[in-house]
């Protein structure tokens, strides 16, 4: 028989309770009671507007401060059905990255995440769980960077995201950061992504 995973219910301070058992809301409380580190940014879009508290394996049951992160309400609703329809939202096999996680790594899953790239759901969510608070502070502002490009050239980090959010043909903010860099520059860029892509092979 399968052992109960029991958790404190913060209906009834002192006690545990088994997860199970325990309504969404209380999860939800438990949740704003260990808030994630750092300020208010979403994690996906960097918008200061983030509010909702997000459990990255979508299993809510998951309250440890590594499966939590900020997320504005749009990231967030984008996330739970991309979720919902991979059938993702049960706890996920621990996920052991050879070497650090890298921001190409944290960006594709963040666009997988959001469904607006295919891929692995669960291994997506396991990726932004194994980067460490600093780390997703430190993309969330080239993230932020990128989406806000100033008039000196876009760095490497500004325009690799630039171009994994870039739909051809499309006027948008990807789009503005690859015109904004120079031929001779975006040519190195392009280098450095195709060898990127060749190491992850």
């Amino acid at each position: 028989m399968k052992k109960s995973h029991a958790v404190p219910n913060p209906a009834t301070p002192r006690q545990l309770r088994p997860v199970e058992l325990i309504t969404d809301r209380a999860k939800q409380y438990r949740a704003n009671a260990n808030p994630p580190a750092g300020p208010r940014r979403c994690g996906f879009c960097a918008a200061a507007r983030a509010r909702d508290i997000d459990h990255i394996d979508g299993d809510e049951g998951n309250g440890a401060k590594r499966n939590l992160q900020y997320l504005c309400r749009s990231c967030n609703t984008k996330k739970g059905l991309t979720q919902k329809k991979a059938g993702a939202g049960r706890r996920t096999v621990q996920f052991n990255p050879q070497g650090p996680v890298t921001f190409r790594q944290y960006v594709d899953s963040v666009l997988i995440l959001r469904g607006d790239q295919p891929g692995n759901v669960k291994k997506a969510a396991q990726i932004l769980q194994a980067t460490p608070p600093a780390a997703r502070r430190r993309f969330g502002d080239l993230i932020l960077a990128a989406r806000n490009p100033g008039p000196s050239t876009p760095t490497y980090a500004q325009y690799a995201y630039a171009v994994s959010i870039h739909t051809r043909k499309a006027h948008d903010e990807g789009g503005k950061v690859i015109h904004a860099t120079p031929p001779a520059v975006r040519s190195e860029y392009a280098r450095r992504i195709a060898a990127a892509k060749k190491r992850r092979r």
